[in-house]
């Protein structure tokens, strides 16, 4: 009798201790791996709907009729805001990608009201700001970031925007060189009605994965 009142004594113990210990947990928690999201950017004013095609031409799917009248009387006002644009056009991240054949591509963006217009090409072995349609077949990267950035704030004041564009009928948008010591370096795209500028968002997703 003796014996069976201990052993219900220490279970009764063991059971009180139990309770006041606290759980333990058998896994770290681990933080979910995830995107940081990118700060909003303020939405533009939404541009006024193209006028519909006069009767007996066809409507093309996916390209905007606008009338020849309507296009040649904007472009003075489509260079004007480009022009503003690029006064206040920023230094956006830098960006290094391989392209579909191997060859490695260092970009940057130029930011107005945090949105990428424009895109800047520099060498991938000499950090040189590069013309448009030259595409070095370097497969290996001698520049970083940090150097790139430091150039572009030297850079992006000399920029200057060619007083002549061209419209490009399939985007309904004015397309204005941007230039560099005598050499086109990227464009600014404007929307036909001459007051909303075209954001690029190839360049935004990329800087978005890619961009440092």
């Amino acid at each position: 009798m003796k014996r069976v009142r201990v052993f219900f004594l220490i279970g009764m113990l063991m059971s009180l201790l139990i309770s006041l210990c606290p759980a333990q947990l058998t896994q770290t928690p681990q933080v979910l791996p995830g995107v940081a999201p990118l700060p909003a950017a303020p939405l533009p004013a939404p541009a006024p709907p193209p006028p519909p095609a006069p009767p007996g031409v066809p409507a093309i799917p996916g390209v905007q009729f606008v009338p020849l009248d309507t296009i040649l009387s904007r472009s003075g006002q489509a260079f004007a805001t480009a022009r503003a644009v690029l006064a206040a056009a920023s230094a956006g991240k830098v960006w290094m990608m391989r392209a579909p054949a191997g060859e490695v591509e260092v970009k940057a963006a130029l930011l107005y009201q945090n949105n990428v217009v424009a895109v800047l090409r520099f060498h991938p072995l000499t950090g040189q700001l590069l013309p448009r349609g030259v595409n070095p077949r370097a497969v290996e990267v001698r520049v970083n970031t940090e150097a790139v950035k430091r150039r572009l704030q030297v850079l992006i004041p000399r920029l200057t925007l060619v007083p002549a564009g061209e419209y490009r009928e399939p985007e309904s948008c004015w397309v204005f060189p941007i230039a560099w010591n005598n050499m086109a370096v990227a464009e600014l795209k404007v929307f036909y009605d001459g007051q909303h500028v075209v954001q690029d968002f190839g360049a935004a997703q990329e800087m978005s994965f890619y961009g440092q």
